[in-house]
């Protein structure tokens, strides 16, 4: 065995030579957070590395490593101490989104009884009288054990619907929590919530660490296909690990005790739903691409795997429509009023998986495209996080790129908003074509201010120089075209699939974590979305949270959420016959008139 010691990780990993393993695998084995979009497979060059005490073979070096090397291709013969080259932090995760009110019978309540003469001598066994007195469905004998049954005692029994979850002896302040969690393919966002007065008491997120097997859910499913069940069983603790780090953190900041907290509910994408409840995702991934599951489902705490929290408390998932099309989806349509009929609308969540919603009155038509993570910031040369250093956004003036940087300081890299901002000023400048090429420096006059900027390679490769450390490259370009490639034909398929205009389109909200911080010109400039859809943008945050919140707390919004969810159809994209030649065509950029 040789010992690896991360600089700013206070945990000593042990690795064994004989293993075969490369350092990025014995390290996200450990659980530790290891810089990374690809899951190892030596294609996004993030997991590079100072290399401060030890030696490493020339492999390490190969690809695209360049004088750092990578712990995906490093296989340590030696004890190590290191330093990750993209270590990020604070990163600025959206946890709220808008949402319908709570209007419904509320789906939990305290009642308490005592066990006086009356209520003993009532009835020929205690369930047949507290039903009647608490007015439940029935009332479980094993919420008795580990309690003694004492006359004249006082108990509390915490009701979800009409179900009684737990017992426990009556206290004073006894006040019960639950969480509304989203489960993203890239960020988790969760508060704590008063369920009985529906006040959110504290928010908190974190960045899924699944993201350490693979930035999307295609990778997830591969790595699933590829470990079996060692590797299904790796992504549920991982989720598993971070639900419960989420809950320690909210009831820490609210002085909340975990023995508290008596109801979770999740909404994410299918795939995500699936790993969270350690359900094999591989048929998501193979046609006929079939979810084992839609409904929304309840288990146990105990059943789940969280063991901080009562054993009984219900861990619930919001129902989903399709394999691409999750609870997510579902839960952001109902928390912005999608049930209410009469309205033309799109409803998109622009992210690694891009999912989308078109309302036509009383019919509801819905798509999902494999974006991927481009949009995000990541499998980009110079992509990070939206964190401390992160150029957000940008605008080519007098003859120059003025850049936003996140915290204002010196420029790091760029986060998704950044990328999609440097194309649109880019394709204004003249700097990128049409069709996504990076102009030829030698085409422009040697006094042209926008010559500085073009950078071509030992290898004739052409990219963008816009910071001493921030570069767009022709590859990153790419990377954009086919994200926006997937998202734009999915909406030129909706609107046809309903026999609509862009123009006819009323409102088109926008949701999640990336599309919260899109410059409308970002998405209409560079034709992510149609010129028709201009001036009717909405952002509404984190849709997907906002209808786990009220999945949650309102018994009217948990029935609407499954309704709603049924009269929602799908269309699968890749089944479409001519859907090469509108993928193609939406992958071009919009012709701009030079500024």
């Amino acid at each position: 065995m040789v010992k690896i010691q991360v600089q700013a990780w206070d945990q000593v990993v042990d690795y064994d030579p004989a293993s075969g393993k490369s350092l990025y695998a014995c390290l996200v084995e450990a659980g530790l957070p290891v810089p990374g979009d690809c899951g190892g497979k030596g294609t996004c060059g993030k997991c590079r590395f100072k290399l401060l005490e030890g030696e490493l073979a020339a492999e390490a070096y190969q690809g695209l490593a360049g004088k750092y090397p990578l712990a995906c291709r490093a296989r340590p013969q030696s004890d190590l101490r290191l330093a990750f080259l993209n270590m990020e932090r604070d990163h600025r995760i959206l946890v709220t989104g808008d949402r319908l009110a709570l209007t419904g019978p509320k789906r939990w309540r305290q009642a308490s009884f005592k066990l006086d003469r009356d209520l003993l001598q009532a009835g020929a066994d205690l369930e047949t009288r507290l039903v009647q007195e608490l007015d439940v469905s029935s009332f479980p004998a094993q919420v008795w054990q580990g309690l003694e049954i004492e006359r004249n005692q006082t108990y509390r029994a915490i009701i979800c619907d009409d179900r009684v979850l737990a017992l426990d002896l009556q206290a004073e302040d006894a006040r019960i929590y639950g969480l509304a969690v989203d489960i993203g393919t890239t960020t988790l966002a969760a508060s704590l919530i008063n369920l009985e007065t529906g006040e959110e008491v504290s928010q908190a997120s974190a960045l899924n660490p699944q993201i350490q097997q693979g930035a999307d859910v295609l990778n997830r499913i591969s790595y699933v296909m590829t470990e079996g069940g060692r590797g299904l069983k790796q992504l549920q603790q991982a989720i598993r690990r971070a639900i419960q780090s989420l809950i320690d953190e909210l009831c820490q900041e609210a002085d909340c005790p975990e023995s508290a907290v008596y109801g979770l509910s999740l909404a994410g994408n299918t795939v995500m739903t699936h790993l969270a409840l350690g359900i094999d995702p591989r048929p998501l991934g193979q046609s006929p691409y079939l979810p084992v599951f839609r409904s929304g489902q309840q288990l146990s705490a105990k059943a789940f795997g969280l063991r901080k929290i009562p054993s009984s408390a219900q861990v619930m998932t919001l129902p989903a429509v399709s394999a691409y099309i999750g609870s997510d989806v579902v839960a952001g349509a109902y928390a912005a009023g999608f049930s209410e009929l009469g309205k033309r609308r799109l409803l998109i969540d622009i992210g690694t998986n891009g999912e989308m919603l078109v309302q036509d009155g009383d019919r509801y038509v819905s798509c999902s495209c494999a974006a991927g993570p481009a949009l995000e910031g990541m499998m980009i040369s110079s992509g990070m996080k939206a964190a401390a250093g992160a150029v957000e956004e940008c605008l080519w003036q007098d003859g120059q790129f003025d850049l936003q940087v996140i915290g204002g300081g010196k420029p790091q890299g760029l986060c998704g908003s950044g990328v999609l901002a440097l194309i649109r000023e880019g394709l204004r400048a003249g700097l990128i074509s049409y069709r996504g090429r990076i102009i030829d420096p030698e085409s422009l006059a040697p006094d042209d201010a926008r010559r500085p900027y073009l950078k071509v390679d030992d290898q004739g490769k052409r990219s963008l120089q816009v910071a001493s450390q921030v570069s767009l490259t022709q590859h990153d370009i790419r990377q954009v075209q086919l994200a926006k490639g997937a998202i734009r034909s999915g909406v030129e398929v909706l609107l046809e699939a309903s026999q609509l205009e862009a123009e006819q389109i009323d409102q088109v909200l926008v949701a999640g974590q990336f599309g919260r911080h899109l410059a409308e010109a970002s998405l209409i400039k560079t034709g992510l979305l149609p010129e028709g859809f201009a001036g009717h943008l909405s952002y509404i945050g984190n849709s997907s949270h906002s209808g786990a919140y009220l999945y949650l707390m309102d018994q009217d919004a948990a029935q609407g959420l499954e309704a709603l969810a049924r009269r929602i159809d799908y269309i699968e994209l890749s089944r479409l016959d001519d859907y090469d030649r509108v993928f193609a065509r939406a992958s071009l950029f919009p012709k701009l008139k030079r500024k």
